[in-house]
């Protein structure tokens, strides 16, 4: 089956003890007949000890500064496609530019193991700050490596921290929205990895 015109209105990323996944929803025309040969490569698995997160003021200053450690992260990036508008024509059928995306949204949650009030004097005060998450997997060549790098340019704290016990210890889950920024943008993704040769 062939689908055209096809959207990605939402993704959602998971990180907690186990492999990282990643699911995605897709908006496209009705399916078509396909005579394509299908290939596949050999993915990497990405699982919860491949990435770190960093924060701080801005993405620079987050990428230069130390790595937090985290039980769990989950990302969640929304188009907001507005569907009804391609088919305002009155046709069935949606066309290259007929889907077009609505505000974008991105939300999601981090989970670390408490030791202080900084999470907690994060939310009271409304800090904004940015947040940059990466996965590093197997090396390409001699000096670089598989990576995804998601930078966060503003994120605020939605809700009061909450406590939780997981084998007698303590760890904090906070939730997120981001923020447009002039700088750094709501997100930026790079992804590096190594397709007949080349690096992207």
């Amino acid at each position: 089956a062939q689908y055209s015109n096809v959207v990605v209105d939402s993704l959602s990323l998971e990180v907690s003890d186990g492999y990282a996944t990643m699911t995605a929803e897709l908006l496209g025309q009705f399916p078509g007949t396909d005579t394509q040969t299908e290939s596949y490569t050999q993915e990497t698995e990405f699982a919860y000890h491949n990435y770190v997160a960093k924060f701080g003021t801005s993405v620079s200053n987050a990428n230069s500064g130390s790595a937090t450690p985290l039980k769990g992260f989950t990302l969640n990036i929304a188009n907001n496609v507005q569907l009804d508008e391609a088919f305002l024509s009155g046709s069935n059928e949606i066309t290259a530019s007929g889907l077009v995306a609505g505000a974008l949204e991105i939300t999601g949650s981090y989970t670390l193991h408490f030791e202080d009030t900084v999470e907690l004097a994060k939310y009271k005060a409304n800090t904004k700050n940015a947040m940059v998450i990466i996965f590093t997997g197997g090396l390409i060549g001699a000096a670089e490596a598989e990576e995804i790098n998601i930078a966060l340019g503003k994120v605020i704290l939605t809700g009061q921290p909450i406590e939780y016990n997981i084998d007698g210890l303590l760890v904090l889950t906070q939730t997120f929205s981001t923020e447009y920024d002039a700088t750094d943008k709501e997100i930026t993704v790079v992804v590096t990895n190594e397709e007949v040769g080349t690096d992207y």
